[in-house]
């Protein structure tokens, strides 16, 4: 719907970017591309990408395309891991860094890939294999925190594209002597989300809930 015109979107209208109003309603996912839950999302190129997840039998390993310009799918090249459910995903740079996730066999892995809108290649292995982890980007790196393995941990970890590697960071506890989190031992959590925002300053702030 739109602030000033609440009339519900028709799929099969042209699509024009440049004067869409906010939650207007765009092309469903092609038939061939399997309900799912669990999945990740990213945009690069000025795309969107779903992919990965879980459709009630079968954990996926496919990708695809979203394209605003025509509204419409397309399918992507597909995942080189394992079908996975729960995995993460972040972008520096126009480029897409997925991994993690449990498979269909509850193992909980680290292995993590970059696509660039064409290609997927194998990087550095993340440090702790989780699923349900969170991501964001600050100031060109990558960060994944926490996330489920057995039980939720409170590992933090921050990727530098330029040298393909991890870097493990001081887990988030309880230091704070404020009344309204005595109840934490620690920070370690699955399923959680973030975001990121820039307050004005030249570094970002990050915020995980």
């Amino acid at each position: 719907y739109s602030e000033k015109d609440s009339a519900k979107a028709e799929t099969t209208q042209k699509y024009y970017k440049e004067n869409v109003p906010y939650n207007v309603a765009v092309a469903s996912m092609p038939m061939e591309a399997a309900a799912r839950n669990g999945a990740v999302g990213f945009s690069i190129n000025g795309k969107g990408y779903v992919g990965l997840g879980y459709d009630g039998t079968n954990f996926l390993n496919d990708f695809w395309c979203y394209d605003p310009e025509t509204n419409s799918w397309a399918k992507a090249p597909t995942y080189p891991g394992d079908a996975v459910r729960y995995a993460t995903a972040f972008v520096i740079d126009n480029v897409a860094y997925v991994g993690s996730g449990e498979d269909y066999d509850n193992n909980i892995l680290g292995d993590f890939y970059r696509f660039d809108g064409n290609t997927w290649t194998a990087i550095q292995s993340i440090g702790v294999p989780r699923s349900q982890a969170t991501s964001f980007v600050c100031n060109g790196y990558g960060y994944v925190f926490g996330g489920k393995n057995g039980d939720p941990v409170d590992a933090f970890q921050r990727y530098n594209p330029k040298t393909n590697t991890w870097e493990d960071l001081r887990n988030l506890k309880d230091q704070s002597h404020k009344s309204f989190d005595d109840q934490y031992i620690n920070l370690a959590r699955y399923g959680a989300t973030s975001f990121v925002l820039y307050d004005g300053q030249p570094d970002c702030r990050a915020y995980v809930a």
